[in-house]
């Protein structure tokens, strides 16, 4: 159970900084999403590149 506890908290920590500045987050994803195919901002949140849809 600490073990899980610990893993969640991880998660519930990213989720939270995420959470902290959701619309600074999404404008400079908004922005960056017709500029390329792949979306440069979301290496710095996430770690891996993302296909434009």
């Amino acid at each position: 159970m600490a073990s899980c506890k610990s893993g969640f908290s991880l998660l519930t920590l990213l989720l939270g900084l995420i959470a902290c500045q959701p619309e600074e987050n999404l404008q400079r994803l908004q922005v960056s999403y017709p500029d390329s195919a792949t979306v440069d901002h979301t290496d710095d949140y996430f770690g891996v590149k993302v296909p434009d849809p």
